[in-house]
């Protein structure tokens, strides 16, 4: 697997990110999940360019995925972040930003997650 396909995945529920985990290998994507943000910023800041895209969850313990989102894009500005949400109306929640490059509703479906990742890394 080349290192332009390895997706960062950030959620506190471990169910849904080992669910997106294996979409993501379905999709012939390889996935590297993390359940905290902190965790996550460790993780990529270690290695930035290893990385096509991150999916992270909107709400989080600690910061949210839009918060989460600008930290990782102050250590590479054009990393692609997919912001997910349950909630419904998240969408609206999100501040006008270009921290955040796309956003789904969970639960994700297998044809939008591929076609998002598509428009995201192509």
């Amino acid at each position: 697997m080349t290192e332009s396909k390895r997706i960062l995945v950030v959620d506190d529920d471990s169910m849904v990110a080992t669910v997106i985990s294996l979409m993501l290998k379905e999709l012939g994507y390889e996935s590297v999940v993390r359940e905290s943000p902190q965790e996550a910023i460790e993780t990529f800041e270690a290695a930035p360019n290893d990385y096509a895209v991150v999916i992270t969850d909107l709400t989080m313990p600690e910061i949210n995925g839009v918060q989460l989102a600008g930290r990782l894009k102050d250590l590479r500005a054009d990393i692609p972040v997919l912001v997910m949400s349950g909630y419904t109306g998240a969408a609206a929640d999100i501040p006008d930003t270009d921290q955040v490059d796309r956003f789904l509703s969970k639960p994700l479906l297998m044809d939008e997650l591929g076609s998002a990742l598509d428009s995201l890394c192509p």
